[in-house]
């Protein structure tokens, strides 16, 4: 293996290598890394959580190389679970009303919105009960067959699904304005809801906090909110031991790291920055 390094890696005393057909894992793979937790889905019990970040940014052909090497290294990876659930973030995505949703149209909505990338790509779709839309989703099919070769039984999610079915509805927010950011290495997904409704999505590229706060606080200004008023939640790719956070608060002023609300526990989840993981945890909530 090559070019990659395991950050992270926490089991819980309890979890049972031999008993895996009786849990559930979640995966995650981003331009910046790949990652994977096992949990009891019936009590939301985390037994193990494993990151490998990526050092370099690499081309397709090696991110998928590696993908598959990992794959093929790491014991766990091979093992039969009850379920599997695989996350992919994507840089073609858009969201559309129940109402409106097509599923022979997919592929070509996608092609409209975005620019051709000259790269074949692999659509795949989610539904969003809980906001009674769809996602769609495309990923390059290089990667697609790196990830469905080993995992052919998986569910396939992009990283929107797990944020809009369990952080953006009424149920969740109780109306109010909240932002939400999800941060990888080098870019970063925005979500404002209002009134328990997805009022904007984005994705930007960002490789600092300067740049963050800039595009966040455009988009305050862009859909005339009040920065005073509304919560910035955030999760993914932050360094509580950083800056960033007190650097947000000179413009907004309630910013927070986004906690487990009880849901999770374990050993596990008593090591871990909740945040850093709380988006790969709740793919496990995932219909």
């Amino acid at each position: 293996m090559y070019r990659v390094k395991a950050s992270t890696e926490i089991a819980d005393p309890g979890f049972d290598i031999g008993l895996t057909t009786n849990y559930e894992i979640s995966i995650q793979a981003t331009p910046d890394g790949f990652s994977f937790c096992i949990a009891n889905p019936e009590t939301y019990h985390i037994l193990y959580i494993k990151e490998y970040q990526f050092v370099d940014d690499l081309p397709l052909d090696d991110m998928a190389t590696l993908i598959g090497e990992i794959n093929y290294s790491d014991d766990l990876l091979r093992l039969p679970y009850r379920q599997i659930k695989l996350m992919y973030a994507p840089s073609r995505l858009t969201f559309i009303p129940d109402a409106l949703y097509d599923p022979n149209q997919a592929t070509s909505l996608l092609d409209s919105l975005y620019m051709d990338t000259r790269l074949h790509q692999t659509v795949f779709t989610n539904p969003i009960k809980t906001l009674d839309m769809w996602s769609i989703a495309s990923m390059p099919t290089p990667l697609y067959e790196a990830l469905t070769n080993h995992q052919p039984a998986a569910l396939l999610y992009n990283t929107s699904v797990p944020i809009c079915q369990r952080m953006l509805s009424e149920r969740y927010t109780g109306g109010e304005t909240q932002i939400i950011v999800n941060k990888f290495r080098q870019s970063f997904d925005l979500f404002v809801t209002e009134n328990g409704r997805l009022t904007l999505h984005n994705q930007y590229k960002s490789i600092n906090c300067a740049d963050m706060t800039y595009f966040i606080v455009n988009v305050i200004d862009q859909l005339n909110l009040d920065a005073d008023r509304l919560s910035l939640r955030l999760l993914g790719d932050f360094n509580t031991l950083n800056q960033d956070i007190n650097f947000l608060r000179k413009y907004i002023p309630n910013v927070v790291y986004e906690r487990n609300h009880s849901i999770f526990h374990g050993r596990v989840v008593d090591k871990i920055e909740i945040h850093r993981y709380l988006n790969l945890m709740n793919l496990h909530l995932c219909e």
